[in-house]
């Protein structure tokens, strides 16, 4: 499973996201990245923690940008590759 993701965004319009499989062939250098960049899977600011949990879950990145109704991109839900840190780490619990 690949797990790197470059998301594109115009200013704080989201464009789409990049993977290593989007560029493996052979890229004209003059191509920009707007065009290599593909819709993907994005989620609401305001939906509920479980679905954005799922989402991730079914990615193939395991990361999906959050972008709003405008299209403004608003961050990125990710998960860590053992599964244990949805979105961000609470400090607060150790390990």
């Amino acid at each position: 499973m690949v797990r790197r993701l470059a998301i594109v965004a115009d200013g704080d319009r989201y464009v789409g996201i990049v993977t290593p499989a989007d560029v493996e062939m052979v890229v004209p250098a003059d191509r920009l990245l707007a065009a290599v960049a593909r819709a993907g899977d994005s989620i609401a600011p305001d939906a509920p923690a479980a679905t954005g949990l799922a989402v991730v879950l079914a990615s193939a990145t395991r990361r999906v940008p959050v972008v709003d109704g405008a299209g403004r991109l608003r961050g990125v839900l990710a998960i860590t590759a053992d599964g244990r840190h949805f979105a961000c780490r609470d400090p607060a619990r150790p390990g």
